[in-house]
């Protein structure tokens, strides 16, 4: 997102090979894509769920049988709950990464 702003490469690696920017890579990437674990949610829910883009949902289902096999039990068909659980483990971990790498690296 640096280097799109404007950046240099030179000064980003730099940044992240020299001066500690990988210490921190767990939170740039969370604060840069997502801002909170909300928004994390929302957006896997939109990844994992049919939405409107049907050639999205042909790739998704693709993938999803290319890792899981045939039969594999689409998330839009989970037992009622079981995708949130799944979403909100997902934040969690995310979290849980964030927090970690945090404490070790103020």
């Amino acid at each position: 997102m640096r280097l799109r702003a404007g950046a240099k490469i030179t000064d980003e690696l730099d940044a992240l090979l020299r001066r500690g920017g990988h210490k921190r890579r767990f939170r740039s990437f969370f604060t840069g894509r997502f801002l909170n674990t909300a928004n994390l949610e929302k957006l896997a829910m939109a990844a994992l769920l049919p939405g409107p883009r049907p050639i999205i949902d042909v790739g998704r289902l693709f993938l999803i049988q290319a890792t899981g096999g045939i039969p594999t039990l689409m998330p839009q068909d989970l037992p009622a709950g079981r995708l949130d659980e799944f979403v909100q483990g997902l934040a969690d971990r995310f979290q849980q990464l964030v927090d970690d790498e945090t404490a070790a690296n103020p």
